[in-house]
């Protein structure tokens, strides 16, 4: 890591032809904040050397820090974008406000009812008050949560508007552009998978 104090003493040595091997940078910098240019009072004296140990400690730690939150929502994220679940329907997942993963309708080729010439209805749920819904625009996948360890989204539910049932599902990345969801029911004892391409 780099410091500036450690620095600018090691090339101070340098210029005495001192070697940095016999030299420990603890050493020096106490060395520095305890021999004072000129008389100060010690209350002065304490200051600096807080202050001094405190950008020492900053510009050596900042690095280390700064990067793990980035690389952790790049992870998390992977899943997010535009997939064709099938030859009509293409859905867009996202991680929503609180932190967990949705998948929503956003395109349908056949969105309209030829007979009704109105938006098609979620008419196969088994839930009566929740027939009224449109089906473009439904959010089908729901609860999808990131599993560190797994490094894939699981615990999730995704909606089925064909048969209006509702499963249990886990998300796995295969590489970049392909994910594969399983939807299972009782205990996962019944299960199926399908996988989709990012757009």
């Amino acid at each position: 890591m780099y410091c500036p104090v450690y620095r600018k003493t090691i090339l101070h040595f340098e210029r005495l032809n001192i070697s940095n091997n016999t030299i420990n940078k603890y050493d020096i910098l106490l060395n520095i904040l305890h021999t004072p240019r000129q008389p100060r009072n010690n209350k002065m004296i304490a200051i600096r050397n807080t202050i001094l140990l405190l950008i020492c400690w900053l510009t050596t730690s900042y690095s280390a820090f700064s990067i793990l939150p980035r690389k952790s929502v790049v992870i998390n994220d992977a899943i997010n974008g535009f997939y064709w679940i099938d030859k009509n329907t293409q859905i867009k997942i996202y991680r929503n406000t609180v932190g967990t993963y949705n998948g929503q309708i956003i395109f349908m080729h056949d969105s309209i009812n030829p007979k009704t010439h109105q938006y098609k209805l979620d008419n196969n749920n088994h839930a009566t008050n929740l027939r009224s819904r449109r089906l473009l625009g439904l959010i089908i996948i729901s609860n999808l949560k990131f599993n560190a360890i797994k490094k894939d989204w699981e615990d999730g539910k995704i909606y089925n508007p064909k048969d209006g049932l509702t499963y249990g599902c886990y998300i796995e990345q295969k590489d970049q552009n392909n994910i594969c969801l399983t939807a299972y029911l009782y205990l996962k004892i019944f299960q199926g998978t399908v996988c989709w391409k990012k757009q």
